[in-house]
């Protein structure tokens, strides 16, 4: 199978909160016809740009399965920072709105 078909990783290394086990966190990039464009120009950089756009076709960034893993309580913050891939977007995942401080709850 071609890397231009799809792609997806799971990290499922990460400890659950409460210790009794572990749990995967997600991401799932689809192979249209962007995604495709983007790997034969080698900008490869752009690709968390798509994906964060493209929810609509079941794309999920590492960063929202985490986010979407602590909110629910099964990883701690400290956990979801580690495995992220850009602290920033966490935060603002976690915090929609930063001066509140307070945890979007799903």
């Amino acid at each position: 199978m071609s890397i231009l078909y799809g792609l997806s990783d799971i990290y499922g290394n990460i400890a659950r909160a409460d210790g009794s086990g572990r749990v995967a966190a997600v991401e799932v990039m689809i192979a249209n016809p962007p995604v495709r464009s983007l790997i034969r120009e080698g900008k490869i950089y752009q690709l968390p740009n798509i994906i964060r756009t493209h929810h609509d076709i079941g794309m999920v960034s590492l960063d929202e399965s985490l986010a979407e893993l602590y909110l629910e309580q099964v990883i701690t913050y400290e956990t979801a920072l580690t495995f992220c891939r850009d602290s920033d977007e966490l935060k603002k995942l976690i915090y929609p709105n930063a001066q509140e401080k307070k945890p979007r709850r799903s």
